[in-house]
């Protein structure tokens, strides 16, 4: 392990996206009318091209672009909040929250989303991608023992719907030594899907919040990812998705 890690994680905010620097990884996480995702540009120092992750156009009912009311820096958040829009109505407050995790020499970018409407009832669901080119994945559900299959060869499509919700992911990408993992947090899960038709890069699309939404009511989401070494991911990120599934739901403001 490295302990001279800088363990704070830093934004700047710069237009509609702020720049990340957190332990060994810089990124960009963007949020503006057309939508919003993070794209990591260094890990240690090095390019890191090819990978785009927790992108999403908005709520997946939503018809027209995000209203976004204002954008700010507090702390290790990146936070944007939008006005209601489209035909469900639905506001959402959007929260990128960097932490450096030393023990893993990993980088960790959670996404929370607040959502809230004016209607009596509206669908909240949001669809959100990963990215990333010249991988393998891997995938695993923790709420048993934890064995992993690899799925990046896989000939069929692969789907996981709500009824088991741990559902862990990890893009290994050999020639960079840096590893992805991904989660949504189970009380959140609705469902994820792969196209695995042997071409580059793998996309996962996950869906959040699996049921309506009332007038009222706040609903918030978390899906959470961690950029660690390649060396011995798979064994990290269960420790890292196992202590993001222990954890009380976070505040937001």
């Amino acid at each position: 392990m490295n302990g001279q890690m800088d363990s704070t994680a830093r934004w700047d905010l710069n237009g509609p996206a702020a720049t990340l620097t957190c332990g060994p990884l810089e990124a960009i996480a963007r949020c503006d009318e057309q939508g919003l995702d993070v794209i990591p540009t260094k890990w240690r120092n090095q390019s890191i091209p090819g990978i785009s992750v927790l992108c999403s156009a908005g709520p997946t009912q939503c018809a027209g672009a995000l209203d976004i009311a204002e954008r700010y820096v507090r702390g290790g958040d990146f936070i944007a909040s939008c006005r209601p829009a489209g035909e469900h109505r639905v506001a959402p407050h959007i929260y990128w929250r960097a932490s450096c995790q030393p023990a893993f020499n990993a980088a960790r970018i959670e996404l929370v989303i607040s959502a809230q409407t004016e209607l009596l009832d509206s669908g909240p669901a949001w669809s959100i991608s990963s990215i990333v080119r010249d991988s393998d994945l891997f995938y695993a559900n923790i709420s048993a023992e934890p064995s992993f299959i690899e799925i990046s060869r896989a000939e069929h499509n692969f789907v996981r719907q709500a009824e088991s919700a741990a559902h862990l992911f990890v893009f290994r990408v050999p020639t960079l030594g840096i590893s992805y993992a991904q989660m949504v947090h189970p009380s959140d899960f609705a469902s994820a899907d792969i196209d695995l038709d042997g071409m580059q890069p793998l996309v996962l699309n996950t869906t959040l919040f699996p049921e309506r939404l009332e007038k009222g009511v706040i609903r918030r989401g978390r899906i959470c990812g961690w950029f660690l070494p390649a060396e011995n991911d798979l064994h990290a990120a269960v420790q890292l998705a196992q202590e993001f599934v222990d954890e009380p739901l976070p505040l937001t403001t």
